[in-house]
């Protein structure tokens, strides 16, 4: 739980429109927390197992996760996900440290969830197969956290 008014260091939108979820990560995030954005989120009426997620790790220096707590999200990503092949996943990144963690990510997905990590937003949303709302902020959104 957060304490207080303790803001999180993940900010999420849906783009129910765009069948797009966008999280900027703004801070390393530590397990529990990780948990409990995820949960509001899976748990979120427009929350669509089959969408598109795009994860902005540039504004973060590490992730504050280690490996066992990946494999403890993966599990719960996929437990909400009846058909994960059917979604994929973009990573930014803009550091080492970050571009292995989102690998190690997209490892523990493999085969059930697309996941490539990216340096390039462009690139990122072209793979997506959608459109960025940096470049149509007209998009409706909805904030989750």
């Amino acid at each position: 739980m957060r304490k207080g008014n303790t803001p999180l260091p993940v900010q999420l939108l849906l783009f129910p429109s765009e069948g797009l979820t966008c999280a900027d990560v703004l801070a390393p995030v530590e397990r529990d927390v990780a948990v409990q954005v995820l949960a509001e989120y899976y748990g979120h009426q427009h929350f669509d197992p089959n969408g598109a997620e795009f994860w902005d790790l540039t504004q973060s220096v590490s992730s504050g996760l280690d490996g066992e707590d990946l494999r403890e999200i993966s599990v719960m990503e996929l437990a909400f996900r009846p058909e994960p092949h059917r979604s994929r996943k973009a990573i930014l990144v803009d550091n080492g440290t970050l571009e292995i963690t989102g690998k190690y990510y997209g490892l523990l997905l493999e085969g059930q969830v697309p996941t490539r990590v990216f340096v390039d937003r462009r690139e990122a949303f072209a793979w997506l197969g959608k459109k960025d709302p940096l470049e149509h902020p007209d998009l409706p959104a909805i904030a989750i956290v």
